[in-house]
C-alpha cells in the first residue's frame, strides 16, 4: 500500500460488499474480533451508522456507531495496521461526531481497554473523557475497560 494521508480518503457508508475487507482489518486489530455477521447486522440496522474510509488501495479503516434517541455509541473502530498514524481514524471520529451532533445526539459513549494509553489519549484529543473503569471487562487478555464519554454543548 502506498503511504497517503487522510485527505486522499473518501468516507462513506459501509456496504455488504465491504464486509470481507473490513473483517480482515478487524481480525488483525483485535484479539476478540467481531464476526462478519456482526458487521452485516450493523449495515442492515437503521439505528447504526457503519462507515468506511477508502481510497484507491481499498478500505483503510472503519467505524461503527449507533444513535438511540439522543445517545450515541461508538461500537467498533479500526484502521489497517499499515495505514495507522495518517489521520484516518481521526477523520472517521470527527465525521461521526459531526453526524451524531447534527442528529440531536447529546452524549456519545465508547469503551476501550484501560491499558491502551495511546488510544485513550487519541479519544481524549477528540473530546472524550474517562468516566468509569469496569474491572476485568475484557478477556483474551484480561483487562479493564475505560468507559469514555463526550458531551455535546447544546
Amino acid at each position: 500500500m502506498r503511504n497517503t494521508d487522510a485527505t486522499d480518503i473518501v468516507i462513506r457508508r459501509m456496504s455488504e460488499e465491504d464486509i470481507p475487507e473490513v473483517h480482515a482489518i478487524e481480525t488483525t486489530s483485535f484479539t476478540m474480533p467481531w464476526s462478519e455477521v456482526l458487521f452485516l447486522n450493523e449495515v442492515r440496522n437503521p439505528l447504526s451508522r457503519p462507515m468506511v474510509a477508502r481510497d484507491d488501495d481499498g478500505i483503510a479503516g472503519y467505524l461503527c456507531a449507533s444513535l438511540i434517541i439522543d445517545e450515541g455509541h461508538i461500537l467498533d473502530v479500526a484502521v489497517h495496521p499499515s495505514r495507522r498514524r495518517q489521520g484516518i481514524g481521526g477523520r472517521l471520529i470527527r465525521e461521526t461526531l459531526d453526524h451524531l451532533g447534527q442528529q440531536g445526539c447529546r452524549t456519545v459513549f465508547l469503551e476501550v481497554r484501560a491499558s491502551h494509553d495511546g488510544i485513550i489519549g487519541f479519544y481524549e484529543q477528540a473530546g472524550f473523557r474517562v468516566i468509569q473503569v469496569r474491572k476485568c471487562y475484557y478477556v483474551s487478555p484480561i483487562d479493564d475497560a475505560a468507559i469514555m464519554e463526550l458531551r455535546f454543548n447544546k
